[in-house]
């Protein structure tokens, strides 16, 4: 019932799973956000679209940095984006 992303250096984990004491609809949504690295953001973005995602915001330069970023909500309404690094910081 939860997923562990090892990260590529040393021991730490990000676990995401259910809390026994968490029901139902988030009510901040963007309280935590969490951003998935992708090679592409556009490609990945029409992947999960054609699988019934439904995004908040289409793959999108930032003004400010290097990168694009699509945003989409999980089935609890949390904030998920798509992270593309197109330049150096």
């Amino acid at each position: 019932d939860f997923v562990a992303f090892k990260l590529p250096e040393g021991d730490a984990q990000i676990v995401v799973g259910p809390h026994s004491e968490v029901h139902g609809q988030t009510k901040e949504p963007n309280r935590v956000m969490v951003n998935f690295a992708v090679k592409s953001c556009q490609k990945t973005y029409e992947e999960l679209k054609g699988r019934g995602v439904e995004f908040t915001k289409e793959p999108t330069p930032e003004p400010d940095g290097p990168v694009t970023i699509a945003t989409f909500r999980d089935p609890d309404g949390n904030t998920l984006q798509l992270f593309e690094m197109t330049g150096p910081m």
